[in-house]
């Protein structure tokens, strides 16, 4: 990335507020040798806010409890330390960037297309056997279109000149981005998260969402979370409901199947439908709960 293009995607960082105090002071407990399942509990209960969230996520499809998690401190124990940190950091993500639509776009939407694509994510982990000790699947589909918000608060003009231009050209949103801005929401997402300490693990999903074969750092956790971005459209979870309609990616593009292959992806319609359907099905369930995180 030239330098010029970097410092514009700095300078519109430095727009956006950092995340909120409770959530920065739970992170930092973290860090600490001592830390304990006991002390992150007390730090969570603080924040009314926070609490409400983590219960919602382990009582909801991602982890299967449904109903049966009743405190923080048994959220904390089922899920563990590692996961427990990530999630923080995705429910400070979305609280930070809860907001109205306008101009056709919908933020409630393309929060549930990133809830989809957490869920679908941890799924596929599961299904391909990734092992994923923190949550990294979860949490990287769950904030992997954070540059899209950043965009559509502090460029709102740009904004919807891209949102015009996906509609009147049938392109989605990264060429949009590149004719308006000359820079895409994958690199002021992974700046963003950059800039505010994430792990290298849940920025690489970030950045390398529509490439990860350019990924030599975590291309499993990358992988997974660009095939369940894929797969989420198909089931009806677009981040923008006027996108051009989705195609599984091998029938346009056959060096993705291949790569997907190569990483022990299912990509055959016999395996992946059936997956797909069940996945939908367990979404939408009444007791799973899953789309309440972003519900008022």
């Amino acid at each position: 990335m030239s330098s010029d293009r970097r410092k514009k995607i700095l300078d519109l960082i430095d727009l956006v507020p950092t995340l909120p105090l409770a959530a920065t002071s739970v992170l930092k407990r973290f860090d600490d040798r001592d830390v304990s399942v006991d002390a992150i509990a007390r730090m969570i209960q603080k924040d009314p806010s926070l609490t409400v969230s983590i219960l919602k996520l382990a009582n909801s499809a991602f982890y299967g409890f449904l109903g049966r998690v009743s405190d923080v401190r048994q959220a904390i124990v089922l899920v563990g330390l590692n996961q427990t940190r990530n999630i923080v950091l995705a429910v400070s993500l979305i609280k930070l960037f809860e907001g109205k639509h306008a101009d056709g776009f919908k933020v409630g939407g393309l929060w549930r297309h990133s809830i989809a694509c957490g869920f679908l994510a941890k799924k596929l982990g599961e299904e391909t056997s990734i092992q994923d000790p923190d949550g990294a699947l979860l949490v990287g589909g769950l904030i992997h279109d954070i540059g899209k918000l950043v965009i559509y608060q502090y460029l709102h003009h740009d904004f919807r000149k891209i949102i015009s231009m996906i509609q009147q050209h049938k392109i989605g949103f990264s060429e949009a981005e590149k004719d308006v801005l000359g820079y895409t929401h994958y690199h002021i997402g992974a700046e963003l998260l950059r800039r505010w300490n994430f792990p290298e693990e849940l920025i690489a999903p970030v950045f390398f969402h529509h490439s990860p074969w350019s990924d030599s750092n975590h291309p499993h956790i990358s992988a997974t979370v660009y095939y369940a971005n894929r797969l989420t459209k198909l089931i009806g979870f677009p981040s923008y409901e006027k996108e051009p309609e989705p195609e599984l990616s091998w029938r346009s593009e056959p060096e993705s199947r291949l790569f997907l292959q190569k990483n022990g992806f299912m990509t055959s319609n016999r395996d992946i439908m059936p997956f797909l359907q069940a996945s939908h099905a367990q979404m939408m369930s009444g007791g799973s709960d899953l789309f309440s995180l972003v519900s008022p």
